[in-house]
Formats: structure tokens, sequence, C-alpha cells
């Protein structure tokens, strides 16, 4: 699978930098293109494209996929101290994050370097998420439809897990974020949001903390969603 991308974005991810740092050393001369010396930021770039950066070759590398099943202590907020630990095997500076999870927000997410890719599970409402929050006290049939009306996000599904402090939710519109600010609005605590399914992608097989490749039969099915 080949890649376009913008050079001001390839070089930002490739530095570690922002984008805007990436213009102005784009524009101080510092990077070629095949041989030649470029001052357009926003110049879009392929795969056989021969890019040097302060005199080293920038490599171009085809798409991963990645899928972390997160644990509680470490964030994910894209590529940090914390994600570089739970992806030791992955070119890290690649990679942007489906979803950003805090500390105590566990379980699926997924790392990627197909923007495409990324937007269309934010977007899509065919690709279905699952959630498992569990709040600081229970809760009575009356909030739960009281949640289940937000039109801030498509709930699909809603129900109690075991105890009354346990919901389970399939959104087919929202995220994380989306459900936080309902639940703040409603003076609802939460001790914990787990991500149990995206789509075809579950927890089955992968431990806490461990990450694996997406199939190609799975990615395929993400970009026919």
């Amino acid at each position: 699978m080949s890649l376009n991308l913008r050079l001001n974005k390839l070089i930002a991810k490739h530095q570690n930098c922002t984008r805007k740092e990436a213009d102005n050393l784009i524009k101080n001369g510092l990077v070629t293109v095949n041989g030649r010396v470029t001052s357009k930021m926003g110049i879009i770039v392929k795969k056989e494209d021969e890019i040097i950066f302060n005199k080293k070759i920038i490599r171009y590398h085809d798409k991963h996929y990645v899928l972390l099943n997160k644990p509680k202590k470490y964030s994910c907020f894209n590529i940090n101290l914390h994600t570089k630990k739970l992806l030791p095997k992955v070119k890290f500076y690649e990679l942007d994050n489906y979803e950003q999870l805090d500390f105590n927000e566990t379980g699926l997410t997924i790392f990627s370097n197909d923007n495409t890719l990324l937007e269309k599970i934010k977007s899509s409402q065919r690709i279905k998420k699952i959630y498992h929050i569990k709040f600081t006290k229970n809760i009575s049939e009356e909030i739960l439809k009281e949640i289940q009306n937000h039109k801030q996000v498509g709930i699909n599904k809603i129900s109690f897990i075991k105890e009354k402090n346990e919901i389970g939710i399939e959104l087919t519109k929202g995220n994380i974020k989306s459900l936080k600010n309902i639940f703040n609005k409603m003076s609802l605590k939460i001790i914990y949001i787990d991500t149990v399914s995206i789509g075809v992608l579950s927890k089955k097989n992968l431990p806490r903390g461990k990450t694996r490749h997406l199939t190609e039969k799975e990615i395929n099915i993400l970009n026919r969603s």
C-alpha cells in the first residue's frame, strides 16, 4: 500500500515537532525533494520520492494499523512517553491515535498513519463502538433513559451490566469525550470507561497492555463501513 502525505506533516512526524516548526525547517532550505531544495510546505510527497532533511534521508513508510488494549495509568494523547512504552516495536513517529484516552480510561484504541481511515472510524455511523462504564454510585432506570435521550450522541443500545452502577453503551455517533460531557452535565461521576469494541475489532486474544496489527480483512471491512 502506498501513502501520499504533505511534506510538512511528514517532516513533523519524522522530527517529532509541530507542523509550524516543520514549515520553518522547510522555509530555511533544510529539505530537498528528489535533489531539489523546496520551500513549499504543503506539497504532496510519494513513497518513491527521495526526501532529505539536514543531509539525512527520511524513510517513507507504508501504512501501519496497530490495535492497543490500553491499561490504566497510561495516557494515549497521540504518541507520548507513555505510548512509546506500550508500542515498543512500532516506529511511533508515524502514527496518530483514533481516540485519546486518559489515565483512567482503558480498552481499545487504534494507532495508524492512515488518517483517512481514522477519520472514517470517528465519523461513520456504521462503525459501532461499545463502552463499559462504571459510576461511583447506582443509577436508576430513569437516569438510564435520560442518558439515552441525549441528542449529542447516537446511542443504539444501553443497559445495565451486573450492578446498577455499571452500564454498557453501543454508540453509532459520538465518542468517550461526548459521553463524559453528558455525564458531567448530569453530575454522574465515573470510576472508569472501557472501550470494549470498535466495529469488528474486539479485545479477544488481546490482553491488557498488549498490541497487535490489524489484519487485511479487518482493514477492508473498516474501509467499506
